[in-house]
């Protein structure tokens, strides 16, 4: 059991979830009243006095992991349909996964009520938007930190997790870790998998905000609407205390009259007069963007080190999450002028050559043309663009990608994560909307899977003054293969081809 935290018997687990407890009839080794060291949600995991979680997946039934549970410890099971006598006790309840995080936050003593939480959900931008939070809280002289895509950050060090949201174990886990460290404010990223499958159930925030809504994770949602509701329960269902929108969409839009039907204040932002919070002039330079802001509070006048005009909306994101912290105008602008770049999002690497290389983690066609539309607007001669898209994952928006690829001067179509399926074969996929947009916009077109070659090729073709934008993984430092994952970083690849192929 974790230091500092209160003993918890099963006993009190089943009352807190309110669950029917069924005991053993030939076990009295473990009982209601013995303190449970740890709560699972993977049988191989349990140690002597766990508590599993069987969870009903998308592949497999926990139910089906009982007995491993039982034999690797576990004290007791959490089910949601009748189970042959494990010899523990049984834990009945009507929602596995609610019940998983109700339990989660139970034994790690609800971290979450001891910390300022800030919630960051949209298809774009959540990244940069909790760096951006978590870098204005530490201006305000606060412990900050940070879940997300690019793991739990901390201030001293990092976790590494295997989703943008973990699961609700995992993250009551991460939020206790980060207050044993001191961390006075959290912000997080709410993917729309872990509001759909209950992994934040039941955490209360202090401000949620939503950046936008585009076409991704249609092979889990079943269509735009469905997508559009998963990302509408933060604001609508959670107990949050304050409300940031983008009303740049219509899907902003949406959300903002969600709320206000339902008598739930908000600050709306965007590019728009009518948001409260919006952009009365905007000037986008190579080194970041100078932009005068009209809020609540009067004019905000200030220089982001935030390259491209996308980095404008997570900006006024960023700005409306400080308003909703309590920051002044002058606050607010010292903050956001002193931000880092963040890993992996439009990261420049090799500053000192002539030919000006990003990183960027665009893996949708709306971020792929909004990173493009950044690059292109550092002023280029000529744009290269390296891409491709994942296997195993929605393969909608493949053709999509390659049509926005093809407004690029040069387009290298490579592998991302290719997973289990054949990256020829993805790329095929990607061909139709890649050499149809091409006839029209004369692109020329490379093909080349493997993808160091491909930044090798990309880095080789560039002269002095292009640009080339490596896109899709970002900060990530491997590629999933069918059976086996490798290292693989796009910034040093890109650096070692600078050194073969750059000129200062």
């Amino acid at each position: 059991m974790k230091e500092n935290l209160p003993t918890i018997t099963v006993s009190d687990l089943a009352q807190h979830l309110n669950a029917t407890i069924i005991e053993s009839s030939h076990t009295s080794k473990h009982d209601t009243t013995s303190a449970i060291t740890s709560i699972e949600y993977q049988s191989n995991k349990c140690l002597d006095g766990s508590v599993f979680c069987a969870i009903e997946g998308f592949k497999s039934d926990g139910h089906k992991y009982i007995a491993d549970a039982v034999a690797h410890g576990a004290q007791a099971v959490v089910v949601t349909k009748e189970v042959e006598d494990p010899g523990v006790s049984v834990l009945l309840v009507k929602d596995g996964r609610k019940a998983m995080a109700k339990a989660a936050e139970l034994f790690y003593d609800f971290p979450y009520k001891k910390m300022k939480m800030i919630a960051l959900t949209g298809t774009n931008g959540k990244t940069t938007g909790v760096s951006l939070a978590a870098h204005i809280a530490r201006v305000m002289g606060h412990k900050a930190a940070t879940i997300g895509t690019l793991g739990a950050q901390f201030e001293e060090d990092s976790i590494q997790t295997h989703n943008t949201t973990p699961e609700s174990v995992d993250i009551q886990h991460l939020l206790y870790e980060a207050l044993i460290r001191g961390t006075e404010v959290l912000a997080m990223e709410a993917s729309s998998h872990a509001l759909a499958l209950d992994r934040t159930y039941g955490i209360s925030y202090d401000i949620a905000a939503f950046t936008n809504l585009t076409s991704e994770h249609l092979d889990f949602h079943k269509d735009m609407q469905d997508y559009f509701e998963a990302k509408a329960k933060l604001f609508w269902d959670y107990d949050v205390k304050n409300r940031v929108i983008c009303i740049d969409d219509d899907w902003g839009k949406k959300l903002a009259q969600g709320c206000a039907d339902r008598d739930f204040s908000y600050l709306s932002v965007g590019r728009s007069p009518e948001a409260d919070l919006h952009p009365s002039s905007i000037e986008l330079s190579p080194n970041g963007t100078h932009l005068e802001l009209e809020g609540p509070s009067g004019t905000i006048s200030l220089h982001v080190p935030l390259v491209g005009s996308f980095n404008v909306q997570n900006t006024l994101v960023a700005a409306g999450i400080a308003y909703q912290m309590g920051l002044s105008s002058e606050e607010i602008a010292h903050a956001l002028e002193h931000t880092k770049q963040v890993p992996g999002r439009l990261e420049r690497v090799g500053k000192e050559y002539k030919q000006h290389v990003f990183v960027d983690y665009a893996h949708t066609a709306d971020a792929l043309e909004k990173a493009m539309q950044a690059v292109s607007e550092t002023g280029p001669k000529r744009m290269i663009v390296v891409f491709g898209c994942g296997g195993d994952r929605d393969r909608t928006k493949r053709a999509p990608m390659g049509k926005v690829a093809a407004h690029a001067d040069i387009a290298i179509c490579t592998s991302d994560n290719p997973r289990t399926e054949d990256p020829l074969a993805i790329i095929e996929e990607i061909k139709p909307g890649l050499e149809g947009e091409a006839q029209k916009t004369g692109a020329e077109i490379h093909y080349e899977p493997d993808r160091k070659q491909a930044i090798a090729i990309a880095v080789k073709l560039a002269r002095p003054g292009d640009a080339v934008l490596i896109a899709g993984k970002g900060h990530e430092d491997y590629q999933i293969l069918a059976h086996e994952t490798i290292h693989l970083d796009d910034r040093e690849e890109a650096a070692k081809a600078l050194e073969l192929y750059g000129e200062k």
